[in-house]
């Protein structure tokens, strides 16, 4: 019942997550995302960050035609975001990070996204690694040091099969991988039903969801007058003489940015402001600044509807969907950076800092400590 409530409420979410990247002067590299999904229809669930040493096993689900299941051992520490649901952990990795400084964010691709039938999978094809699209970012995470050791085994034998995997009541999770490396080198990797596997070099430093980054890419062709710089304003030349008419106002540069919460408008939005920025001089600095480009984006309940469904008590409720929380990774100093949405303290975990054995921390955080009483600090104004 409770896979069947979180069924029908997911199908109706709208699926907003975005990624973006961030290069200061001194090299520094930082990764941000936000995860907008559907308010939870059940009680007992929430976002944890898991901590993992290098040398975890990773046992897949057995294929129906091949007699053992592939696992694979991690070969570098790893932190990840996962959602338990009352009782058990989704399959789903959301994104993460490790020691090596590469990042991986799970971004949804409805409409586009088809990974291999699991039952297609027999004879030989038994023999190679083969992980569901759900732990994919887990493999590449604890297999990949940089995004050019990705790359180089991509369209080799050497890269596991792709195979649908359910979740959560779910017949698919369909998702493409925003992928980064503290060189600054950026990937989107995508399996679609037209293409197969296909990715691209991501040089503009930004992804959010359907459609392709191809499509995206084509896109910013539409926005040709966004720029940082002011327009001096509505200029024409009546009887010889020239009129400038000047807005009484600022942020001209950007005027005709979208801003709604769709993907392709969440994907001009993203480029232009990283790709706009004023100088970063280093990582601290760029941690600071991607907050505060995450918050541009940031989804406040109530204000998208993600449809109507039935909660857990099998009443019919609107559900509303809404940003879960903010992630930031600084590849650099592999620290990662993160808030919820009741608890907007920002909490840090460093990998050089995890536990020797897998751990986890609640994204939500405590709500009262969210906030600081600031009271006893007050003091006589001069």
């Amino acid at each position: 019942m409770l896979l069947l409530v979180l069924s029908t409420t997911l199908l109706s979410a709208a699926f907003s997550c975005q990624n973006m990247r961030i290069m200061a002067l001194d090299k520094s590299v930082v990764v941000g995302r936000t995860l907008e999904f559907t308010q939870f229809p059940v009680d007992g669930a929430g976002n944890f960050l898991v901590t993992e040493q290098a040398g975890t096993v990773h046992e897949m689900p057995k294929l129906p035609n091949c007699e053992t299941p592939f696992s694979f051992t991690s070969d570098y520490k790893v932190v990840r975001f996962r959602v338990w649901f009352v009782t058990e952990w989704a399959n789903t990795t959301l994104g993460g990070m490790n020691d090596e400084g590469l990042s991986v964010s799970t971004l949804y691709f409805t409409d586009f996204a088809k990974f291999k039938n699991p039952n297609k999978i027999k004879g030989s094809m038994c023999e190679r690694a083969a992980v569901p699209q759900t732990k994919l970012a887990t493999y590449i995470l604890s297999k990949y040091s940089s995004v050019k050791d990705l790359k180089s085994d991509l369209n080799s034998p050497r890269f596991p099969i792709v195979w649908n995997q359910p979740d959560l009541g779910n017949p698919t999770i369909p998702v493409h991988y925003a992928i980064h490396d503290r060189a600054g080198r950026g990937l989107v990797l995508e399996y679609t039903k037209q293409e197969g596997l296909t990715f691209y070099d991501n040089t503009v430093g930004a992804m959010t969801n359907a459609p392709d980054y191809g499509w995206h890419m084509e896109n910013l062709k539409n926005y040709p007058n966004i720029q940082r710089k002011e327009w001096k304003g509505y200029q024409y030349q009546y009887q010889g003489k020239k009129y400038l008419h000047a807005p009484s106002w600022t942020g001209t540069g950007f005027t005709g940015i979208p801003g709604d919460y769709s993907s392709p408008s969440r994907f001009i939005k993203a480029a232009t402001l990283v790709s706009h920025l004023n100088f970063v001089p280093d990582a601290e600095g760029a941690v600071n600044k991607m907050f505060h480009l995450l918050n541009t984006a940031d989804i406040p309940q109530g204000i998208i509807s993600g449809g109507w469904g039935r909660n857990q008590q099998g009443e019919k409720v609107e559900f509303v969907d809404y940003t879960w929380w903010m992630g930031v990774y600084d590849l650099s100093r592999n620290c990662v950076y993160f808030r919820g949405y009741d608890d907007l303290s920002i909490k840090k975990v460093c990998l050089s800092d995890i536990p020797d054995v897998p751990s986890k921390i609640n994204v939500e955080g405590e709500y009262l400590n969210s906030y600081i009483d600031v009271s006893a600090k007050l003091v006589p104004m001069s």
